[in-house]
């Protein structure tokens, strides 16, 4: 099975998508399946996981429900709050909707470079293990250390590497990427 691993669905919001800037104006638009459904045919991919691209509950509803009415979408990485008190309750009432396979939150937006290390924040990761989610990582390459860290504290948590941390290719700034990085190769829980 040919599977694009990572794709966003979203009604374009300007306030909410703000992080979309002028050099990415051509993305300034709904985006939803029926815009991918003919491009994953003509390429020859049997369907796509959906990634969340707002940080609230209703953007994983969202998923969900694309992902119920469109079955190429294969499965769901949405969004919760790790740190809730009523996380377990939630990953509870979740755990009957087969096609959500995991979740994120856009660490690299978070104004501390080490938000993914906070016990809360690990406490929520680990939790997820016991659902069968995996967790993915969105970081760009100064968070590498400390996903490092992140990652071998969460041995028996399934993470993923979102977009490899964006590293800085068209600068040509991929030394320290490189090296940052490859630490990640003995790690079985990690995917690139």
């Amino acid at each position: 099975m040919k599977i694009d691993s990572h794709q966003h669905f979203w009604l374009f919001n300007e306030e909410r998508d703000s992080w979309i800037n002028e050099e990415m104006k051509v993305i300034k638009r709904d985006f939803m399946p029926e815009d991918l459904e003919l491009l994953l045919l003509e390429q020859d991919f049997d369907g796509c996981v959906a990634v969340q691209a707002a940080q609230d509950d209703a953007q994983t509803e969202f998923l969900l429900s694309l992902a119920d009415q469109n079955d190429f979408i294969k499965g769901v990485v949405g969004w919760i709050d790790l740190q809730s008190s009523g996380l377990e309750e939630k990953l509870s009432t979740y755990s009957d909707k087969k096609l959500l396979k995991g979740f994120r939150h856009v660490l690299q937006d978070e104004p501390e470079d080490d938000y993914m290390l906070r016990p809360a924040f690990m406490k929520g990761v680990k939790m997820l293990a016991n659902y069968d989610y995996t967790y993915d990582i969105l970081i760009f390459p100064r968070h590498l250390k400390n996903a490092l860290i992140f990652a071998q504290s969460l041995k028996n948590q399934r993470l993923v590497i979102d977009h490899m941390a964006k590293p800085y290719i068209k600068d040509g700034l991929i030394d320290d990427w490189k090296r940052d990085i490859q630490a990640f190769k003995g790690l079985r829980s990690c995917l690139l």
